[in-house]
């Protein structure tokens, strides 16, 4: 893998000064970011990785090889958990790690064993996408995924974006998604717009 050589420093509100708030008031929160996939979104994911870099916080990505946001962040120092068609994890070069895409068990027991490995560390964690999780285990299952890992991630140490793209579901499944997550935001041409914010979330 080539690694990008950047100096971060430059960019220590490159996500958080479109939203209104300082990086220190987005830690914490668990965000539904929803976004159109006609729009270069992934450059908002970038820039969020960018911040995260900034503050020196690790960051973790759920994607698929091959995605807009795998290409636009495979050359960062982001550890990769893989969602693809294989029926078994199996650990990949690098910094890469493939997950069975079906699986939601092993997906949750990849997101906690981060966890522990971070205790003390701030953690950057970004989920893409809920649309394609639909595809592969149905809204039901999707939906109770979404609620158990937002609660793992219920800490005052991890900035979680949960992505969606609510133009591909149907008005009622949009509107169940977004009654779990207290912090809601959407991609606009200016980065991104905050819809929903509960202050003092964490612990």
């Amino acid at each position: 893998m080539h690694v990008k050589l950047i100096d971060y420093i430059k960019y220590t509100d490159t996500f958080s000064k479109s939203t209104g708030l300082t990086h220190e008031q987005l830690r914490g929160h668990v965000f539904l970011l929803e976004f159109d996939p006609t729009f270069p979104y992934e450059k908002t994911i970038e820039n969020f990785v960018k911040e995260a870099f900034a503050h020196f916080e690790s960051v973790s990505v759920f994607t698929r090889k091959g995605s807009a946001i795998y290409t636009s962040l495979a050359n960062y120092p982001v550890k990769l958990f893989l969602l693809s068609k294989s029926p078994n994890p199996q650990a990949s070069h690098g910094n890469e790690t493939y997950l069975p895409a079906n699986n939601a068990d092993l997906i949750l027991d990849s997101i906690n064993t981060l966890l522990e490995t971070c205790t003390y560390a701030n953690l950057c964690l970004i989920f893409d996408n809920l649309s394609e999780l639909f595809l592969s285990i149905g809204v039901e299952k999707s939906f109770n995924f979404a609620k158990y890992t937002i609660e793992m991630l219920y800490s005052k140490r991890i900035t979680a974006l949960f992505l969606l793209n609510p133009g591909a579901h149907d008005p009622m499944v949009v509107s169940l998604f977004r009654g779990l997550f207290s912090n809601q935001a959407r991609c606009i041409k200016e980065g991104v717009e905050l819809v929903k914010l509960e202050k003092g979330e964490g612990a």
